[in-house]
């Protein structure tokens, strides 16, 4: 089966766009170290990982470009959904920690 994530970016009103935008050029520069770590893992977890972290390398690179789009906070985690998934399907992917890695590159909750 295939599935299907969408990201929904949302503008985070809670810190100035400038530090936004130093925030997500930081992390654009850890990149490069995170893709090698990604790179060495094992096949079979590497390819279970690659989506979510997937959405985090799409997160770092569209807040570099200043577009404004929500950071998970406590309180107000990364929302991640896979269309289509059963309940089963998402709640064993969260129960075996494949969502945290959507903000892999943030630390930020998911």
């Amino acid at each position: 089966e295939h599935y299907i994530v969408v990201l929904v970016l949302q503008e985070n009103g809670t810190n100035e766009p400038v530090k936004e935008l130093e925030h997500w050029q930081s992390l654009l520069e850890l990149c490069e170290g995170y893709r090698e770590l990604h790179a060495a893992e094992p096949p079979l977890e590497k390819r279970a990982l690659s989506w979510s972290r997937c959405i985090a390398f799409a997160q770092v690179i569209l807040g570099a470009r200043s577009i404004p789009i929500h950071r998970g906070q406590q309180g107000k985690p990364l929302v991640v959904w896979v269309l289509a998934a059963t309940e089963e399907v998402e709640g064993a992917l969260a129960a075996n920690g494949y969502f945290q890695d959507a903000s892999w590159l943030n630390r930020a909750p998911t």
